[in-house]
């Protein structure tokens, strides 16, 4: 740790910020002491403490752009980011690809009842019956797929 006496400008301080430093504590003569964090050290924990399952989950329901998310993570969580990203793709990929494969032998069935008999004991009938109705159905797989409530990522998660 160094010490830096007669600094009295804050800028001077911005000016000597380092990579991989958190920031500085300045003691006061009265013995009070204040903690100063650098910029990048906020921004990056900023995005630490905002960016959760949840979060990305909202960006793909909403099919909000996912780039300028991922310009922002921080290496040593990127991977992290993505890898939650791709695990919910995949998720909705596999319960739409079973509803569909229900769906196509079921077009077929000339009556309601007869289709509800059949789709009315699957576990996805509502996303079926969308489907069979040629009604938007991705909102309804994403509600199944919300992620519970989390701490934000930590290393040891990684």
């Amino acid at each position: 740790m160094k010490h830096y006496d007669g600094i009295k400008d804050i800028a001077q301080l911005r000016e000597m910020e380092r990579e991989n430093a958190e920031g500085f504590v300045i003691r006061f003569a009265s013995g009070l002491r204040l903690k100063i964090k650098h910029a990048e050290y906020l921004r990056l924990h900023s995005i630490l403490t905002h960016v959760n399952a949840r979060v990305i989950w909202e960006l793909l329901r909403n099919k909000q752009p996912f780039d300028d998310l991922l310009q922002e993570v921080p290496d040593e969580f990127y991977a992290w980011v993505t890898a939650t990203r791709e695990n919910l793709l995949q998720q909705f990929a596999a319960i739409e690809a079973q509803c569909q494969a229900i769906v196509a032998p079921v077009r077929g069935i000339s009556t309601r009842k007869e289709q509800a008999a059949i789709v009315g004991k699957e576990r996805y009938s509502g996303i079926i019956f969308r489907m069979l109705d040629e009604k938007d159905y991705a909102d309804s797989i994403w509600k199944l797929l919300r992620p519970e409530a989390e701490r934000p990522f930590r290393d040891d998660e990684a």
